[in-house]
């Protein structure tokens, strides 16, 4: 079973660095390992292991137990996010009998978000150590330089990290080698996010937004799909040999069916009623401030006010308050 939630945020960062790529064969395993303070690093998969040993804790062991009992069960539940990524990444999730995907309208908006891709001048400059050029202002100059300049040298830097990786030792000191390890986490996800992105590209599907980060202000551009119905099928249905979708918000079925690249006459549409009367279902809207990463910081106290007065009207009644993030939650605790 599939939600949008955002629970599961920590798990799925988590699980990317675990993800196997196939082209070079790097797969973990289950076993347990100690290591002693003079053991050599001699391979990317042997560093993986000891990261991997380092970061151990009770918590990550019993992530580790829950996952396996979720990859083996015949039941399940978990986000999008994750799902995608283990489905796409470890494939270590092999394909059920059914796949059910609850807030069925958001297939589109969370499929997207797997497959788009950004690239910002600070990593470019910073990391790569590349000259962004000023005439970058078409999204066919963007692609080519990405597909010449940017990508060639994403695969030099993370090449060198995992060269840097198999010479480490342990006589280093440790969190030097945490450092590198995370860094090289992040180098191997995006160069296979732009990986993705260039091999599925297509000028009449795409389109490009040239904007600015939030936090420094460098250029950042933003590659996402006008269609997702070409990447569902590979990203998201192959998991189940039926799917059954539910939502209450899916007004039209044709439209539902052609955006997500589903064929009709493989598609059952089941609608029911709602088993509350309208008089006992109202929906108040209440805007109080933005929730954007910039200002959250300065909304969130006046939500927590807004709630309270919400709270103090309803002495005697109990209510769920729903949050879409942990920031929220812990903020309102």
């Amino acid at each position: 079973t599939l939600s949008s939630s955002s629970a599961a945020s920590d798990v799925y960062k988590r699980q990317e660095f675990e993800r196997g790529r196939k082209a070079r064969d790097v797969k973990r395993s289950n076993a347990k390992y100690s290591v002693g303070i003079a053991v050599k690093v001699e391979n990317t998969k042997t560093a993986f292991k000891v990261y991997e040993l380092v970061q151990s804790s009770e918590k990550l062991s019993n992530y580790k137990i829950a996952k396996r009992k979720f990859i083996d069960g015949s039941l399940g539940i978990t986000n999008f996010a994750y799902f995608l990524a283990e489905t796409n990444y470890s494939q270590q999730l092999e394909p059920r009998d059914l796949l059910i995907v609850d807030e069925a309208h958001n297939i589109e908006t969370q499929v997207s978000n797997f497959v788009e891709v950004a690239i910002t001048e600070n990593f470019a400059t910073k990391v790569l150590k590349l000259k962004v050029p000023d005439n970058l202002t078409t999204m066919k100059r963007v692609v080519d330089w990405t597909k010449s300049v940017y990508l060639p040298a994403l695969v030099r830097i993370r090449n060198h990290m995992e060269q840097q990786i198999e010479k480490f030792s342990l006589k280093s000191r440790m969190s030097d080698f945490i450092t590198l390890a995370k860094r090289f986490e992040l180098i191997d996800k995006h160069e296979c996010k732009v990986s993705r992105f260039l091999k599925v590209y297509d000028p009449n599907n795409w389109v490009m937004n040239i904007g600015s980060t939030e936090v420094r202000g460098d250029t950042r551009f933003e590659f996402k799909p006008i269609d997702v119905a070409p990447f569902t099928e590979e990203y998201l249905f192959k998991s189940g040999k039926k799917v059954l979708m539910m939502s209450a918000t899916i007004v039209n079925k044709e439209a539902f069916c052609e955006v997500l690249g589903i064929p009709k006459e493989q598609c059952e549409f089941i609608s029911t009623p709602s088993p509350f009367p309208v008089e006992n279902r109202p929906v108040f809207v209440s805007p109080i401030g933005s929730m954007s990463m910039k200002n959250i910081d300065r909304t969130l106290p006046l939500m927590a006010q807004t709630i309270k007065a919400i709270l103090a009207e309803h002495k005697n009644e109990k209510g769920i308050i729903h949050c879409h993030s942990y920031k929220v939650a812990n903020y309102l605790k």
